[in-house]
């Protein structure tokens, strides 16, 4: 037994017990348009590995067994993966609410058409800023961000 696990035990005699999922988080690239130095991933304009179409089916045959859970997008940049809007088109064919988390920079800087799309489909738009102050974003993203 793990240190932690002896800890839980003395809290909780059963152990920690899981009530379900509810949002299943889905890393679709790591293509980015920014290489920030926080980013553990990694992810920037150099890199070029994205999930593949396989792969993609594969998320969606785990979800339609999960038909209550949310789809959490997220990247690098999940806007440049070139089937984005074909996965979430698939998604919310299933009714399956879907979330994708974005550094915003790419929705600006990107198609003009996508903000449009992701409104229609009532996506959920979680913005990752590594601060609200302007300073630290530009120490931690680069001057301009």
């Amino acid at each position: 037994m793990t240190d932690f696990e002896t800890t839980v035990a003395l809290i909780l005699s059963d152990g920690l017990k899981s009530l379900g999922i509810e949002t299943i988080q889905v890393n679709i690239g790591r293509v980015c348009n920014l290489a920030c130095n926080h980013c553990h991933l990694e992810c920037s304009p150099e890199r070029s590995e994205l999930m593949t179409e396989e792969t993609m089916d594969l998320v969606l045959a785990v979800v339609r067994s999960n038909p209550r859970v949310r789809i959490e997008i997220t990247g690098g940049s999940p806007e440049f993966h070139p089937r984005l809007r074909e996965f979430i088109e698939a998604l919310r064919n299933e009714g399956l609410p879907v979330q994708m988390r974005t550094n915003l920079v790419a929705l600006v800087e990107g198609d003009d058409e996508l903000a449009p799309f992701l409104r229609d489909r009532s996506v959920e738009l979680v913005g990752s800023l590594p601060c609200y102050l302007e300073e630290n974003v530009a120490r931690q993203r680069g001057e301009g961000v």
